[in-house]
């Protein structure tokens, strides 16, 4: 790695195709540490995004001209994903390479802070990535920490990936923000699931950094700000600034999100498909102020269908309640 000349002050690589949206905003302009990539190898199609842990990975280092370790983990580890998937186009798992990324990072950094503490870690950042075929129906998955991968049908939105936390109940994970007991890093062993799913077309998918999704009060209020400021949208530029208005709104942190058209003809049929299931979000789980027992209830109806593609892996969606 030639230190600074390959970290990029802001996210990349990206190919241009308008089936593509990239939401990338840092809570502090010229500090954020998210990253992401989109790349196109073939008919193959790779979208990831990786978030440095500013808090454990917070020690600066000279060798990058004073950045974090976690800045610079993030943005070497899309590198590493980007890398990965030019050779291989998602035909292995990439945690040697980001592996390998990371203690580089180490050897070149130098030290010049030390923050104190257990939870400190060099160079630690999560990450989520989609490898697929496009319009296909099989979706590899990759993730380490809480960083997610998502699918968005006619039947919702579908959490694919789980975190790695102790408390399984994304409600409850929300309320609690549970520590994470997985993450890339240059100082300790780590691991990077890999899972492959089956999807119902037409379809969206997307990965997203916590940034995107943990300030929302259920995963349900994050489906509807994802289709209302949809339907309010005649573009992917212009659902991206809606997007990014009310994600900013509520945000205390960074956020990345790399989504894909997959298999709408158009953006319009995207919408107007879409557009029912905003109806029948809104019957179901209707948006006013609840008491904790009144959200619980209705997570239990929303869960299984948010859930459904981290259970069933070889099969597609079936009907099971959330639509």
């Amino acid at each position: 790695m030639d230190r600074m000349k390959r970290l990029p002050e802001t996210p990349g690589p990206l190919f241009e195709d308008e089936r593509l949206l990239v939401l990338a905003r840092p809570h502090q302009e010229g500090m954020g540490e998210d990253s992401c990539i989109a790349a196109l190898e073939g008919s193959r199609v790779l979208l990831a995004v990786t978030d440095g842990l500013g808090g454990s990975g917070g020690r600066t280092y000279p060798g990058f001209e004073g950045h974090t370790g976690a800045w610079v983990a993030s943005r070497a580890s899309a590198e590493a994903l980007g890398a990965w998937f030019a050779d291989e186009q998602g035909g292995s798992n990439p945690e040697d390479r980001i592996r390998s990324a990371l203690e580089r990072c180490r050897d070149q950094g130098g030290r010049e802070s030390v923050l104190l503490g257990s939870l400190s870690r060099e160079f630690p950042t999560t990450l989520a990535a989609i490898v697929k075929e496009q319009a296909g129906e099989e979706m590899i998955l990759y993730w380490c920490g809480d960083s997610r991968c998502y699918v968005l049908d006619s039947e919702g939105l579908h959490q694919a990936t789980v975190d790695d936390t102790d408390i399984s109940d994304e409600l409850e994970n929300l309320q609690e923000d549970s520590p994470m007991n997985n993450v890339a890093c240059a100082s300790a062993s780590f691991t990077v699931h890999c899972r492959t799913i089956r999807l119902r077309q037409p379809c969206a998918v997307f990965a997203a950094t916590d940034g995107c999704f943990g300030y929302f009060a259920s995963p349900m209020m994050f489906e509807r700000i994802l289709l209302e400021t949809l339907q309010s949208a005649s573009s992917m530029e212009e659902w991206k600034a809606g997007l990014d208005g009310k994600i900013g709104a509520v945000s205390g942190d960074d956020y990345t999100m790399v989504l894909f058209n997959d298999g709408f003809s158009s953006f319009a049929e995207m919408k107007r498909l879409l557009g029912a299931r905003l109806k029948v979000l809104n019957r179901k789980f209707p948006l006013r102020r609840m008491t904790d027992r009144k959200l619980r209830e209705q997570w239990e109806k929303y869960r299984p269908g948010y859930k459904c593609l981290q259970e069933n892996t070889d099969r597609p969606l079936k009907e099971d309640g959330h639509g």
